[in-house]
């Protein structure tokens, strides 16, 4: 039903524009009624044209947003196993693996579930 409104106020907004930009430009007198009923019509199909468009813009800046968290978490995760290869004390190791450990549980735990 939304890309029915939205395509049917799609079609009256430009028809209804272009018929009105071109007599405007063509007829030498053009009465206060034309404009009485063009400029609500364009004003009114073009608010639900841009109400009822889809999300798929929004929805693709999402699925953008998620893949960069997993590409943060993927990037701690391989750190906190190159930790043990440093040349560090045990203490340091297990502080880091803990900061680590941390910032993992903050990027999960904001993260969005899994879009289907």
């Amino acid at each position: 039903m939304k890309q029915w409104v939205h395509r049917k106020s799609l079609v009256i907004f430009w028809l209804t524009l272009s018929s009105y930009l071109i007599t405007l430009f063509f007829a030498s007198y053009v009465g206060v009624y034309l404009t009485y009923v063009a400029v609500p019509v364009i004003v009114v199909t073009g608010s639900l044209a841009w109400f009822s468009r889809s999300n798929e813009y929004s929805n693709f800046i999402g699925e953008i947003e998620e893949e960069l968290q997993i590409d943060k978490i993927n990037g701690l995760l391989k750190k906190k196993e190159d930790v043990n290869s440093l040349d560090i004390s045990n203490e340091e190791k297990l502080e880091l693996k803990a900061m680590l450990d941390a910032k993992i549980q903050v990027l999960v735990s904001g993260s969005k579930s899994p879009r289907s």
